[in-house]
Formats: C-alpha cells, structure tokens, sequence
C-alpha cells in the first residue's frame, strides 16, 4: 500500500509540474461548483443514472453484435484499413454540420460542464432572456431565465449529437486504431445531462414564477436554481459507469 501511494504521489507531483493542460489542474475536466442543489433534484439524478444504465447496455449490446459482424465480413474483417477509411470517412462528414460533433470530445465536455456567464452571451447553448445587459440592472442570476431562440436550437443539436456519438462509439469502438471509450462517453452523458438540466432549469423558472410550488424548488434571490452544467457533469459519470 506505501509503494501504491508513493507512486501515487510522484505522479500527482510530476503532473503537476509538467502542466499538460495549461490549466494549472490536475484534471482534465475541472469544476468549481459551491452553490447547493435542492431535494427535488435527486429525482432528475436518479432518471440519469437509470438513463447511464440503459445506454451502457444497449452500447455493449450493439458493440458485440457488430465486433461479431466484422470477423464474419470479408470485406471488413480481411481489410481492417478498409474499415478505418470507411468510418473515418462516415463520422467526418456527419460530425462536419453539427457545431457539438465538429469538435473533439474533450473540448464539448469542457463547454457542458461550464456554467453560462455574462461573456459566453454568444453561445446559443447560453442564449438565455434575462437583464444582465438591461440598463435597468445586472442580473447576476445570468442563466436562469427564458428559452432564447439560440438555446432552442443548441437543444435540438444536442439531441442529434448525442445520436452520433452513440452511433459512432459503437461502430469505432474496437476498430483498428485507436478511438477510445472513456472520453466518448462521458461525452455522451454531458450531452444527456445537459439537456436534462436545460429542462428542468425551465420547470424550476417556470415554478418559481408562479409561487404556487416554488417552496419545492426554493433557492436563493439572484443565484442559481439549478445549474445544467452540474447535470451534465452527473450524466458523464452515469454513463461512464454503465458503459464501463
């Protein structure tokens, strides 16, 4: 055990000081979350967690009835750089008109996991109707407000990207150059939680708006109710855990 955590500790050092990720981090993915969640959001936790566990077993499904096509297929089994060209040519061309799936995996969970903030106003996924540049007031509450069309359309994007990363990891998962498992899930489960937190965002604008049940969803004046970058941060363990 002395030997395991000594070796843990000059590699924590040693990544440390190399910086691979120009953060100043350790980790690749990192969050600063302090604000509390409520008691109701345990339900929409619990929905990603059986969501994790659903799609974890139809990926591994899928996975071994293709890996199975493969080794039967001539033209696939006995041309592996076929099948490289054929997939890499596919998923390009597909991932090309999304603007989730155009980019690398990292860099999507990166923008999941971040709260939206008055500088990202010309993201779609951070088009919110609010005040922050009113010349009423600041509203620091800056991304709990109203569909704006650009988080309208973000939504709709993020449900075909999570289509494609589905349907792209089972087919290139197992081919014959490196493409990884880790990182494409909890791609897809930072989609999935995102656009659950995007939903019940809204349930709980639209709660505390009318006062009827807002007892149930009560936060704080001027911060956040709920956070999507939280729940896409849920839903990238969730699927990690059931794929793995």
């Amino acid at each position: 055990m002395w030997r395991s955590f000594f070796c843990a500790l000059i590699a924590g050092i040693t990544l440390r000081i190399v910086n691979p990720f120009g953060s100043d981090q350790t980790s690749l993915f990192h969050v600063d979350y302090s604000m509390k969640w409520t008691f109701m959001e345990l339900i929409p936790f619990a929905l990603l967690g059986v969501f994790g566990g659903v799609i974890g077993s139809f990926f591994i499904w899928s996975n071994i009835k293709w890996c199975r096509y493969r080794k039967t297929n001539k033209i696939l089994g006995q041309n592996p750089i076929n099948e490289v060209l054929i997939v890499t040519a596919i998923t390009a061309t597909i991932s090309y008109f999304n603007p989730y799936t155009r980019k690398s995996a990292s860099a999507l969970i990166k923008q999941l996991f971040d709260r939206c903030g008055p500088e990202d106003y010309m993201m779609d996924l951070c088009d919110y109707k609010n005040k922050t540049f009113g010349s009423d007031k600041v509203d620091p509450n800056y991304h709990t407000g109203e569909f704006g069309i650009g988080v309208q359309t973000a939504f709709i994007q993020l449900i075909i990207a999570l289509i494609c990363k589905l349907v792209f990891t089972i087919f290139t998962f197992g081919i014959k150059v490196p493409s990884g498992l880790f990182v494409p899930s909890m791609a897809m489960g930072a989609i999935a939680g995102r656009l659950l937190g995007i939903k019940v965002e809204q349930l709980t604008y639209a709660l505390q708006s009318g006062g009827e049940h807002s007892a149930y969803w009560s936060c704080q004046i001027g911060k956040d109710c709920v956070m999507p970058g939280l729940y896409a941060m849920v839903g990238a363990a969730a699927v990690l855990g059931g794929v793995t």
